[in-house]
């Protein structure tokens, strides 16, 4: 709060009205996710708060490992609930995910392009949801390019975990194709104030499918699954795995 102006009528507070800065919880750079607002009520306890974006920002969603550009028709609502101020955002924009893995030159995940819209943003759960997710652009994983076939938010295993699960399709020359899910786990926090933190947590493999056919000697076509706090498996793996000779070798 950096602005605050009252109406008296009579020695009466008949209105207010008010100003500063409210940062995004979606990643530890502050001053790139704090956005200005305006507010008034008046003598009857009625509150009016809005955040006007007058242009595109770029900001960094960290929860996620990406930079992001919020368009300005996004918007930040601040409601008054049991007394104490409630904000959410509403943002519709593009993102870069962009995730480190063991050698600088290859990172685990690297995806631009990814458009979305009306992506909510809650103090409450479900925390975080998004009207639709899309795609547009260049994508690899390990290095290796990937077409994405599905985008969609997720519910993680633990208490406060929302999830970015995407499906992508690859392909290895003619003869070898293979797919997989994965998801990019951000974990809410709050501190002893109440104050909430979208923070990224972990990058997971969910399932890997294989299809591979060898000329006319055989042919693979294999499914596994990956668990975590899987309330029957615990942590592990399984999967199915057929193999079909086309003929007998010599």
């Amino acid at each position: 709060l950096d602005q605050f102006e009252i109406d008296l009528m009579a020695n009466t507070l008949v209105g207010a009205g008010f100003g500063g800065l409210i940062t995004v919880p979606v990643g530890e750079n502050k001053e790139k996710n704090t956005l200005r607002y305006e507010g008034a009520f008046d003598g009857d306890g009625n509150y009016l708060m809005s955040v006007i974006l007058t242009e595109d920002k770029k900001m960094t969603f960290d929860m996620l490992k990406a930079e992001a550009t919020i368009y300005k028709n996004s918007y930040v609502k601040i409601a008054v609930e049991d007394k104490q101020f409630r904000p959410e955002a509403m943002l519709h924009g593009k993102m870069s995910v962009k995730i480190d893995g063991s050698k600088e030159d290859k990172p685990k995940a690297d995806m631009g392009g990814i458009k979305f819209q009306s992506l909510h943003i809650m103090t409450k759960e479900p925390y975080l949801e998004a009207k639709y997710f899309g795609y547009q652009g260049k994508a690899s994983i390990s290095g290796v390019p990937i077409s994405l076939k599905e985008l969609a938010l997720v519910k993680g295993t633990k208490k406060g975990e929302v999830g970015l699960k995407i499906g992508v399709d690859m392909e290895f020359g003619e003869t070898i194709s293979a797919g997989t899910d994965c998801t990019i786990f951000t974990q809410v926090e709050k501190n002893s104030k109440g104050r909430m933190t979208l923070r990224y947590d972990r990058f997971f493999i969910n399932s890997i499918d294989i299809n591979a056919d060898f000329a006319e000697v055989f042919a693979i076509k294999g499914h596994v699954e990956l668990y975590e706090n899987d309330p029957i498996y615990g942590d592990g793996f399984g999967g199915t795995l057929a193999l079909k000779f086309k003929k007998v070798l010599d």
